[in-house]
């Protein structure tokens, strides 16, 4: 079975790339564009895993990050962001993100690879 991937990046040129490009790789993928609709999707569930932009309309990453950790949802955060200062990569990871990547210095394609090196590793 396709393990579901939340996606959320308010980008949506760049949404739509990197959700073709997951599709592609056999997962199966939702879209959302504010950090109100990720908690609303999580809420709903299931997802194996979710990807999140932390700079968004509505609710950013970091309060989407601590709402789910106060509201026991147990969801894996992979952290996509500009945002590359230690400190905001501490936050996000002591807010329970399971890893961090500065869009500004990796490839779509490396996104996609350390969302399968993610799930090779927890199996």
């Amino acid at each position: 079975m396709a393990k579901k991937i939340l996606v959320a990046e308010d980008e949506k040129p760049m949404a739509k790339i990197l959700s073709m490009k997951l599709e592609h790789q056999g997962f199966e993928v939702t879209t959302v564009h504010d950090g109100a609709a990720v908690l609303d999707e999580v809420r709903k569930g299931p997802f194996d895993l979710v990807l999140l932009d932390l700079i968004m309309p509505k609710t950013d990453g970091f309060e989407v990050l601590n709402r789910m950790k106060h509201e026991n949802i147990e969801v894996p955060v992979i952290v996509t962001s500009n945002l590359s200062k230690e400190m905001e990569v501490k936050k996000a990871k002591d807010l329970g993100a399971v890893d961090y990547l500065v869009k500004t210095n990796v490839h779509l394609s490396e996104i996609v690879d350390r969302i399968e090196q993610y799930f090779n590793s927890s199996n």
